[in-house]
C-alpha cells in the first residue's frame, strides 16, 4: 500500500511541475517572440526590447532569490500556482498596452511571479526524489521550459500573423491562468512525507546539522550552507555567463536570422521550434549522462557542453544562409548544449547544501543567472545596434570562456566532492 503511495504521488507531482512550468514559460516567452511585430506596428527598436527583456530578467533573478528562500519553509504549492495566475494576468495585460512604459512595469511584474516556479519545484524534486534518481528526473522536469518554449512560439507566431500582435500575448496569458487554477486542485492536501532517503555522511555537512536540518533558523541557512559556500559562488559565477548566452541565444536568435539570415518569419519559427527541441534532449542527455556516466557528477558533462558549443556557434556564424538544412541543424545542437550546463549547474546547487537550504541554495545561484540573463537584454541589444552581430557572437564566446574558469576549477581542485549531496 505505502509503495502504491509512493508511486502515485511521485507520478503526481513530476506530472504537475512539467504542466505547471511549461505553462510558466507561455507568458515568458510571448513577448519575445512578437517582437518582430511590435517592431513593425509600433515603431519598438531592438534596444527598447532589450530594455523590457533586461527590466524581467532583474525582478525574475531577484524574485527567485527571496521565492527559494520562502519555499524551504512554506508550501510550494501555492507559489507554483500564484505565480502561474499572476504572470498570465500581467501578459493579458501586456496585450492591452502599446507604450514601452507600460511593456517595462508590466514586464518586471511578470519577471517577479515568474520566480515563483522553479524554487517551488527544485523543492518538491529534491524532497521526493533521492540523488541515485535525482538527476534524471531533474532533468525531464526541466525539459518543461524547453516544451513551453516551443509550443509558445508557434501560439504567439500564429495569433499574431493571423489576428494581431496583441492576441500572441493575450491568449498564452489566458492559458497560464487556467493551468494555474488547475495546479491548486492537482497539488490540493499534499503529504507530509518525504520519501528520499536519510543523508549519508557528508564532509561538508556536519552530522550535527543533519539530525536538526528541520530546525535550521533562515539566517544559519544563508551563512552557514550557502554565502559561505565557496562551491555555491563558483556556480553562482558560472551561471552569470551560462545564463548570458542562453538569454542571448534564446531571446535575440528570432531576429537574428531575419536580420543576418534573411529568413522569413515561418523559417524562423522552425529554426526556433528545433533550437527548444535540441534543448530538451540536451536536458534529458544531462540529467541521463551525470547520473549513469559520471555518477553523478555534474561539472564535467559541462565543461564538455561548453567546448563543443564554442565550435557549433562559429559554424553558425560563418555558414551561408542558402545552407538551410545545415543551419537548421546546427541551432538544434546549439540547443542542445546551451541547455545541458545550465540545468547541470542548477542541480549542482542544489546538491551542495542539506535539503533544508534546497531552494535557498538554486534561488541564489539563480539570482546570479538572472542577472546574466538581464546583461542579454538591453546592454547586448546595444551592442547589436551599434556594433552589429559578429560583436554579438564574440560576447557569446568570450562568456563561455569566463564560465569555463569557474567550472575548471571546481572540476581540478574538488571535483571529489562534488558528489556529496544530500543523500
Amino acid at each position: 500500500m505505502a509503495h502504491n503511495l509512493d508511486k502515485h504521488w511521485k507520478f503526481r507531482i513530476i506530472s504537475s511541475i512539467y504542466i505547471g512550468y511549461a505553462a510558466y514559460y507561455l507568458s515568458r516567452k510571448a513577448f519575445t517572440y512578437i517582437a518582430p511585430f511590435l517592431i513593425i506596428d509600433l515603431s519598438i527598436t531592438k534596444i527598447d526590447i532589450g530594455v523590457v527583456s533586461s527590466i524581467l530578467s532583474l525582478t525574475y533573478g531577484t524574485s527567485k532569490l527571496i521565492s527559494g528562500i520562502l519555499c524551504d519553509y512554506f508550501n510550494s504549492r501555492y507559489f507554483l500556482a500564484f505565480g502561474l495566475i499572476a504572470t498570465g494576468l500581467c501578459a493579458i495585460l501586456c496585450g492591452f498596452s502599446s507604450s514601452l512604459q507600460a511593456f517595462a512595469i508590466l514586464g518586471g511584474l511578470n519577471g517577479w511571479f515568474q520566480g515563483f516556479g522553479w524554487p517551488a519545484c527544485t523543492n518538491l524534486l529534491t524532497n521526493y526524489f533521492n540523488k541515485r534518481e535525482r538527476g534524471k528526473w531533474w532533468s525531464f522536469c526541466s525539459t518543461a521550459h524547453t516544451v513551453g518554449g516551443a509550443i509558445i512560439a508557434y501560439i504567439s507566431v500564429y495569433y499574431a500573423k493571423n489576428y494581431n500582435w496583441q492576441s500572441g500575448i493575450i491568449v498564452p496569458g489566458t492559458l497560464c491562468i487556467i493551468i494555474g487554477l488547475w495546479l491548486i486542485n492537482r497539488l490540493k492536501n499534499l503529504p507530509e512525507v518525504n520519501y528520499v532517503d536519510q543523508f549519508q555522511a557528508n564532509p561538508l555537512i556536519h552530522q550535527q546539522e543533519l539530525s536538526s536540518q528541520n530546525s535550521l533558523k533562515l539566517k544559519h541557512i544563508l551563512l552557514e550552507h550557502v554565502f559561505s559556500n565557496g562551491y555555491v559562488w563558483l556556480l553562482a559565477f558560472s551561471y552569470f555567463f551560462t545564463y548570458i548566452i542562453r538569454t542571448a541565444v534564446s531571446d535575440w536568435l528570432p531576429l537574428f536570422l531575419v536580420e543576418e539570415k534573411e529568413y522569413s518569419i515561418a523559417d524562423t519559427v522552425i529554426c526556433v521550434f528545433l533550437f527548444e527541441i535540441g534543448g530538451f534532449i540536451g536536458i534529458l542527455a544531462a540529467g541521463w549522462g551525470s547520473d549513469y556516466l559520471f555518477q553523478g557528477r555534474r561539472i564535467p558533462l559541462a565543461i564538455l557542453s561548453f567546448l563543443i558549443m564554442f565550435f557549433f556557434i562559429m559554424v553558425l556564424w560563418y555558414l551561408p544562409s542558402d545552407r538551410f538544412i545545415i543551419n537548421f541543424i546546427i541551432i538544434q545542437c546549439i540547443g542542445c548544449l546551451v541547455f545541458c550546463p545550465q540545468m547541470l549547474i542548477g542541480l549542482a546547487a542544489a546538491e551542495l547544501v542539506v535539503k533544508k537550504a534546497v531552494s535557498t541554495s538554486n534561488g541564489f545561484v539563480g539570482f546570479f543567472g538572472y542577472m546574466g540573463s538581464a546583461v542579454a537584454g538591453y546592454p547586448l541589444g546595444v551592442i547589436i545596434e551599434i556594433y552589429g552581430w559578429y560583436n554579438f557572437i564574440l560576447v557569446l564566446v568570450m562568456c563561455g570562456i569566463l564560465s569555463l574558469i569557474a567550472l575548471f576549477h571546481m572540476f581540478i581542485y574538488d571535483w571529489k566532492t562534488l558528489n556529496l549531496a544530500n543523500d
